[in-house]
C-alpha cells in the first residue's frame, strides 16, 4: 500500500487490514513523503506484520508501488488503496481462491463505490475471456482490490514506473495474453471516489494513459495499426459524446476487427458470443443517449446495435433509455423551431 496524504481515511484503511480473519501476512506500507498525520497514525499500529518504508521525497503512486513489491516476500501479492478498505475475509476468500484454482493468476472482487456516503455495487465480468474483452473499454479489474501471484510480477517485471496514472491498466494490458484473471463475485473492497482522490485529481492524465496502452493493446490484437484519434472515438462512445457518422463508421469497422478476433479462440461458446455482441450493441448506444443528439445518427446507431445484437429490443432497459433519447430529440427539435421563430 502506498500512503500520500491520506490522514483522513488511513485509520480504517489500515484497520480493515490488519483485522482481516486470516493472519499470516506482511503489510508492507511505503509512505512516499507524507506531510500529514500519515506517517504517525501508521507508526501508532503496534503490529509486527507491518513493514513501513519512508521514501525521502514524494516520487509518486507508481514508483511508491514498485518500491513495496521489492519488499514484498509472500507467494502472492494483495493491493490496498490508503483511502479505501476491505472485508475482514477479504485475504482469506482470495488466497484460498487461488489455492483451489492454479490455472488463475490475478484475483480481483467486487466491490462497493463510496460517493457523497452512498454505495454503489460493482458488476464486474468474472471470467477470464470476458474480463479480456471488456479490458478494451474500460478496467474490469479493481486494482486495489487484486491478488496476484508474485511470479507474475517475476516474469513479466513490475508497473510501468513512466506513468503517473492507470499503471493497473498498463499492467493487464500488457500482461494479458499470458496470464489468467478472474472476478469474485462477493463484494470484499470498498472504494471512497473524492476530490482528493487519484481518480480525480489525476483524471486527464489517466485518461491520456488509459488511450495510450489502448493503442498498443488494439494494435497488438488485430495487427492493425490504429491512430490515436481512431481508438479515441470508444471513449467518446462509452461518455456519451457526440459523433459524426464518419466516427461511428470507423468504430463499428474497428468492432467488428477485435470481435474476429476474440471470437478465434472461442468459436465454439455461443454464451461469450452472445455476452460480446451486447457489449458492443450497448457500446454502440451510447451516443444515442447524448446531449447533443446527431438526428441523422440515430438510426444509425439502432440498426447497427441491432444488427450485433437483435435481442436487446426485448430489453426493459432498453426502452427506458429510447424513451430518455426521444425525449430529448424532441424537445431539441422544439427549441431549435422555436429559436428560428
Amino acid at each position: 500500500m502506498s500512503v500520500y496524504n491520506a490522514g483522513d481515511f488511513l485509520h480504517e484503511s489500515i484497520s480493515s487490514i490488519i483485522n482481516q480473519s486470516f493472519l499470516d501476512f506482511e503489510f508492507v506500507i511505503v509512505n512516499d513523503g507524507s506531510n500529514d498525520e500519515s506517517q504517525k497514525i501508521i507508526k501508532s499500529y503496534n503490529d509486527s506484520r507491518i513493514k513501513l518504508i519512508n521514501n525521502k521525497t514524494n516520487v509518486g503512486l507508481t514508483k511508491s508501488l514498485n518500491i513495496g513489491l521489492s519488499k514484498c516476500r509472500g507467494k502472492y501479492i494483495a493491493r490496498m488503496d490508503a483511502d479505501d478498505f476491505s472485508m475482514p475475509s477479504r485475504l482469506k476468500i482470495q488466497c484460498d481462491y487461488l489455492k483451489s484454482n492454479p490455472s488463475i493468476d490475478i484475483i480481483g472482487t467486487n466491490a462497493y463505490k463510496i460517493i457523497n456516503n452512498k454505495r454503489i455495487r460493482t458488476t464486474l465480468p468474472l471470467e477470464d475471456k470476458r474480463i479480456k474483452w471488456q479490458l478494451l473499454f474500460s478496467a474490469p479489474i479493481i486494482h486495489p482490490s487484486v491478488m496476484v501471484r508474485a511470479n507474475v510480477f517475476k516474469k513479466f517485471g513490475n508497473f510501468n514506473s513512466k506513468l503517473i496514472a492507470a499503471q493497473d491498466f498498463e499492467y493487464w494490458c500488457r500482461v494479458s495474453e499470458h496470464v489468467q484473471f478472474a472476478n469474485l463475485p462477493d463484494v470484499l473492497h470498498n472504494i471512497r471516489i473524492h476530490s482528493k482522490s487519484i481518480s480525480s485529481v489525476k483524471n486527464k492524465e489517466q485518461e491520456n494513459s488509459r488511450l495510450e496502452t489502448l493503442v498498443m493493446y488494439i494494435r497488438s490484437i488485430t495487427k492493425n495499426r490504429y491512430e490515436l484519434d481512431e481508438l479515441n472515438i470508444f471513449y467518446l462512445m462509452r461518455s456519451k459524446k457526440f459523433l459524426t457518422n464518419k466516427q461511428l463508421s470507423i468504430a463499428i469497422n474497428i468492432l467488428n476487427e477485435l470481435r474476429k478476433e476474440f471470437f478465434k479462440k472461442n468459436q465454439e461458446d455461443i454464451s461469450y458470443k452472445n455476452f460480446v455482441n451486447e457489449k458492443i450493441s450497448w457500446l454502440i448506444l451510447q451516443p444515442v443517449f447524448s446531449n447533443n443528439v446527431n438526428f441523422h445518427l440515430f438510426p444509425q446507431c439502432l440498426l447497427a446495435a441491432f444488427r450485433f445484437n437483435h435481442s436487446i429490443i426485448r430489453e426493459k432497459i432498453f426502452f427506458n433509455y429510447m424513451k430518455l433519447a426521444f425525449s430529448k430529440a424532441i424537445k431539441k427539435k422544439y427549441n431549435a423551431y422555436m429559436f428560428r421563430r
